[in-house]
C-alpha cells in the first residue's frame, strides 16, 4: 500500500495549525521572554526536535518513510475535508518538486534520532506531546514548496553532516 497523494493545501493548513497552537501555548509573554529567555526555551525544544524529525521522516524511505507518507495522506484527507466542506475551497497540491536526498550516514542518523524520540516519549509526558505534535507538523508542512519547505534543505544537510562521522558511512 502506497500513499502518493503528496502534500495538499489542506495538509499544510493542518500542519500550520499545529505550529501555531504549539507556539501560542508556549509563548510566555514579551516581558517574561525578554527577562529570562533561557528559562522558557526548554519548553519549546521537544516541539522543534519533533518538527525536524517529521521532516526527516518525509525524506526517508523504508518503514519510517512509509509511516511519514501515511501521516501525510491522512492529514491531506482531513485538511482537504475541512477546506472543501468547511469553507468551500478546492483540493490543491503544494508538494515541493525537489527533495534533498539523505546519504547512508544521514539515514543511519535518522535511526539514531528515532531512538532518541522513543526514549524521550517514554520518559516525559511533556516531551511526548511536543515530539508527537512536532513530528506531525513537520510531516505536514516540511515538504511543501515555499518558505516552510525550505527547512527540509538545512535539516537534511545537518543530518547528512552528522552522519558523515559514522564509520563506513558516506
Amino acid at each position: 500500500m502506497t500513499f502518493k497523494d503528496g502534500a495538499t493545501l489542506g495538509s499544510f493548513v493542518l500542519g500550520l495549525y499545529l505550529v501555531i497552537t504549539n507556539l501560542g501555548t508556549w509563548y510566555p509573554g514579551r516581558k517574561s521572554l525578554m527577562d529570562k529567555p533561557l528559562k522558557h526555551l526548554p519548553r519549546l525544544v521537544p516541539f522543534l526536535f519533533g518538527y525536524c524529525y517529521g521532516i526527516l521522516l518525509m525524506l526517508s524511505g523504508g518503514l519510517l518513510g512509509w509511516f511519514g507518507d501515511a501521516i501525510l495522506w491522512g492529514g491531506s484527507w482531513i485538511g482537504d475535508g475541512a477546506l472543501i466542506y468547511g469553507v468551500g475551497g478546492d483540493r490543491q497540491s503544494v508538494q515541493s518538486t525537489t527533495l534533498t536526498a539523505l546519504t547512508n550516514g544521514g539515514l543511519a542518523m535518522v535511526l539514531v534520532v528515532t531512538a532518541v524520540c522513543v526514549v524521550v516519549c517514554r520518559r516525559s509526558e511533556y516531551g511526548r506531546k511536543g515530539i508527537v505534535q512536532g513530528a506531525f507538523a513537520g510531516v505536514l508542512t516540511g515538504v511543501v514548496r515555499g518558505w516552510l519547505g525550505l527547512l527540509a534543505v538545512p535539516v537534511a544537510s545537518a543530518i547528512n553532516m552528522s552522519g558523515m562521522w559514522l564509520p563506513g558511512a558516506s
